[in-house]
């Protein structure tokens, strides 16, 4: 007898077409098919992550800028000096 956590999936009606598929098929065909559709779909998630790298990379002169702005003014407030910090007790 399963555990109660488990129980669901076993009475999941769709559960049991993959076990008619392999009662069909055999165990290593159907294996072999599944395998297939897993990397199709990892190739599909590795394309789609390359894309939005492609379109990210687009705006790498935005941040350029962006980071020479920064290191003007920073620069420019270390030129006026640090401010004098007093302790209090």
């Amino acid at each position: 007898m399963p555990p109660n956590h488990f129980r669901h999936v076993l009475s999941d009606p769709r559960r049991g077409r993959g076990i008619g598929l392999i009662e069909q098929f055999g165990l290593g065909p159907f294996k072999g098919v599944y395998s297939l559709v897993a990397l199709v779909g990892f190739a599909l998630i590795v394309w789609g992550f390359s894309r939005y790298r492609a379109l990210k990379s687009r705006h790498d002169d935005r941040r350029a800028t962006e980071v020479a702005i920064a290191i003007k003014s920073l620069n420019r407030m270390n030129e006026l000096g640090r401010a004098k910090f007093v302790r209090r007790a």
